[in-house]
């Protein structure tokens, strides 16, 4: 048996403990960053 949904290639850690899982591209490794972003 096949396993219908796709595997998730990429992960978000937050400093709270949450995740976020989702498609990942370009290059492949573990990194810790900053993220940044704006909702206007």
């Amino acid at each position: 048996m096949t396993d219908a949904q796709p595997k998730p290639t990429a992960c978000l850690v937050l400093a709270d403990g949450t995740i976020f899982y989702g498609k990942g591209f370009g290059a492949t490794g573990q990194k810790v960053a900053e993220l940044c972003f704006n909702t206007a």
